[in-house]
């Protein structure tokens, strides 16, 4: 928060006569499955409640608030933007899901369609479950928990008549809290979009992403690190959007996208990951509506999926979830113009 605020005093102190564009946002949300548990997972916390982490439901309400703010500079006829974010996500129904997350975007705007751009986000203790500490028990849980900080370049580029590409390139790292440090990763990836306008209509994206994600911590620390978790990924994503103005939307879209995940692991004594990869799948509807010139709404259906396979059938059952989530976001837009 302290890193938005600044962003926010800098951008409208800095000399220039263009405005500063606040965005003020309030989420109500649903999610059905807020551990992500498998059926076989469920069956079993009816008689080992800890794994819940304090939960008396699988299921819980969300509450999101976010605050965005934008600043353009025009240089030579080009743009210069820098964008910035803060958000916080209470889980109603679990003490430990709660966390912030916050952005910066500095974009260079070269033309139509052309710009190079820098991201780093970052995503602030996100709780997964409680889990087996193995270094020192084989009943006792603790909460794990991951902090990611992901830096990402790229560009975009026209293609044809209202068509363009991204290419982007990054670097996460995905660092979890103690005693899980085991599973601290390095990923390193790389994307490419193509994007497509249609007139009367919308736009149509594809976008393919293919990652490294490595153990850093791989046989570095006790006992559990004996265990490579290092593994490839490539995902495909497909995003639809279409104007649509009537007394109900002012916008409808759709998206798909599949997570293809395989493990290195070939070690028979970590049955978990050894010969296992997974098709994770998100499919979201969403539509939104514009109550005023500055007040949007904006409604999210997300039905999300987990199918693995492995040479176990158990690891198959234990490691499969699927899951609902329903979100309904209230947006102000404001305009500060010192000028």
């Amino acid at each position: 928060m302290n890193r938005f605020l600044l962003f926010v005093v800098l951008a409208s102190t800095l000399g220039a006569s263009t405005p500063l564009y606040m965005t003020f946002g309030l989420e109500n949300g649903y999610d059905s499955n807020v551990l992500r548990l498998s059926e076989l997972e469920k069956g079993e916390a009816a008689h080992y409640l800890d794994m819940l982490g304090g939960m008396e439901t699988f299921d819980s309400h969300i509450l999101k608030g976010s605050i965005q703010g934008k600043k353009e500079y025009y240089i030579r006829g080009r743009v210069l933007a820098f964008s910035g974010s803060f958000g916080l996500t209470n889980y109603s129904h679990s003490t430990h899901k709660q966390y912030n997350s916050h952005r910066l975007l500095v974009s260079y705007k070269l033309g139509s369609y052309k710009k190079i751009d820098y991201l780093i986000n970052h995503l602030d203790q996100y709780y997964l479950r409680h889990y087996i500490d193995r270094d020192i028990s084989s009943t006792l849980l603790n909460a794990a928990a991951f902090t990611d900080r992901n830096q990402r370049i790229g560009f975009s580029y026209p293609l044809l008549k209202r068509t363009w590409l991204n290419i982007w390139g990054g670097y996460l790292q995905r660092y979890y809290n103690n005693p899980f440090t085991e599973f601290d990763l390095d990923i390193y990836y790389g994307k490419i979009k193509i994007n497509r306008s249609i007139r009367k209509f919308g736009t149509v994206g594809i976008q393919f992403e293919q990652g490294r994600a490595v153990n850093k911590t791989f046989g570095e620390t006790a006992v559990a690190s004996d265990f490579d978790r290092s593994y490839n990924y490539y995902q495909f994503y497909i995003p639809i959007s279409k104007t649509k103005r009537n007394r109900w939307t002012d916008g409808v879209g759709f998206s798909t996208r599949a997570d293809i995940r395989t493990y290195d692991a070939e070690n028979l004594s970590d049955p978990l990951h050894a010969g296992r990869n997974h098709l994770d799948l998100k499919l979201d509807v969403w539509a939104k509506k514009n109550i005023t010139e500055w007040i949007t709404l904006k409604s999210t259906l997300r039905y999300r999926s987990r199918s693995t396979k492995s040479q176990f059938e158990w690891v198959e059952s234990l490691k499969s979830f699927s899951q609902w989530q329903l979100a309904c976001k209230l947006e102000w837009n404001m305009i500060y113009d010192k000028y």
